[in-house]
């Protein structure tokens, strides 16, 4: 073995690593002072409007575009509640009913009760959840109370949550227990067209929006980024990418990719 063109060979890989690495540093040096730039420059425009910037803007690894969830999602709610309500289901005055309970799905919001289990029993609260989550319905979160709980469902970042997906679980006085909510099945299959736009210039349409409608803005106070859900008819559930932005007037939910301000039910 000639060990001379090996030792020539290895350290021209570990001149190559180390350059690879230095420029990883100046590229995310270069990145964290533009963002800083980025942060400061948009306090001052802010604040020559009579607004103050209270918080940190967010930092994103890449940009959103919207998501699509293409199966059929009426099938699939037929399905779940097939699963939560027994092989006897039926349908009456639009609702799916059997003998242990009721529930009626439209447009991806769940009302209903469950009166027992399958044997006829009743059902303590994690019963309540596990058979949720074998009709499909899993909480990525669940925040729990003695005799209550909510589950939430999050795409991806489990720090961008679904800001109107969620499910409340409610123990009732006779017994049962109430579930209802927003809801969707399936995974993001397909992206849509177009970006999320830059957060400095959504928050600059923003902020003049408001002063323009006359809103009495006088302070940011935190921006989160996240999803929000709506149905498409005869394509599914389509994910679309918003920043909630709280400020001393309301919160407000912004579209990332048009900088138009959403209802969020």
């Amino acid at each position: 073995m000639d060990w001379n063109r090996a030792k020539t060979i290895i350290i021209g890989l570990l001149c190559a690593l180390n350059l690879f690495l230095l420029g990883n540093y100046i590229y995310a040096h270069y990145a964290q002072s533009e963002a800083s730039q980025t942060q400061a420059e948009l306090g001052v425009y802010l604040e020559n409007r009579g607004v103050s910037l209270s918080c940190q803007l967010p930092n994103k690894q890449k940009v959103s575009r919207s998501l699509y969830i293409a199966e059929d999602t009426e099938k699939m709610a037929t399905r779940a509640l097939s699963v939560l309500l027994g092989a006897d289901m039926q349908q009456e005055n639009g609702e799916s009913i059997s003998q242990i309970g009721r529930f009626s799905w439209v447009a991806g919001v769940l009302e209903g009760e469950l009166f027992a289990n399958a044997d006829g029993e009743e059902m303590d609260l994690d019963e309540v959840i596990a058979l949720l989550d074998s009709a499909g319905i899993e909480g990525d979160r669940i925040e729990r109370q003695e005799q209550s709980a909510t589950l939430y469902k999050d795409f991806g970042d489990p720090a961008q949550p679904v800001y109107n997906m969620r499910i409340q679980i409610d123990q009732l006085e006779t017994g049962g227990w109430s579930i209802s909510g927003r809801w969707y099945l399936g995974e993001p299959e397909t992206m849509g067209s177009g970006s999320e736009r830059d957060i400095a210039g959504l928050l600059v349409t923003f902020t003049d929006h408001l002063l323009t409608q006359g809103t009495l803005l006088q302070e940011i106070k935190e921006i989160d980024a996240g999803w929000v859900v709506s149905v498409l008819t005869n394509v599914g559930v389509k994910l679309t990418p918003v920043y909630q932005i709280t400020t001393n007037a309301d919160i407000y939910y912004m579209n990332a990719m048009d900088a138009q301000l959403m209802t969020i039910a």
